[in-house]
């Protein structure tokens, strides 16, 4: 498990805050192999705690870009992940 810290300033917009917890009310209901679990939330004056499923080998967006070149395959693979990964949040894996 790993804790990502969130911090809470005053400059934090109401908006962001209800998205947020919005994010944290949709995680702790999904199941899936492909979605991050997020096993608990936590809310202090300075900071938000998420208790989340701990994942290694860096950021996603980073992987992607430095790679110069996708196959068709690639492709094809990666958008299939998704699409599943979006069904499961609007449907059955849901729980």
């Amino acid at each position: 498990m790993a804790v990502k810290i969130i911090e809470r300033t005053e400059k934090v917009d109401k908006n962001v805050v209800a998205a947020l917890k919005e994010e944290v009310k949709v995680l702790m209901q999904i199941s899936h192999p492909n979605i991050i679990k997020l096993f608990d939330f936590f809310e202090e004056p300075q900071n938000f705690f998420m208790v989340i499923e701990l994942m290694e080998g860096g950021e996603l967006f980073d992987r992607i870009v430095s790679k110069s070149f996708y196959s068709e395959k690639e492709a094809r693979d990666l958008v299939s992940i998704l699409l599943n990964a979006l069904e499961c949040v609007s449907s059955p894996c849901v729980h």
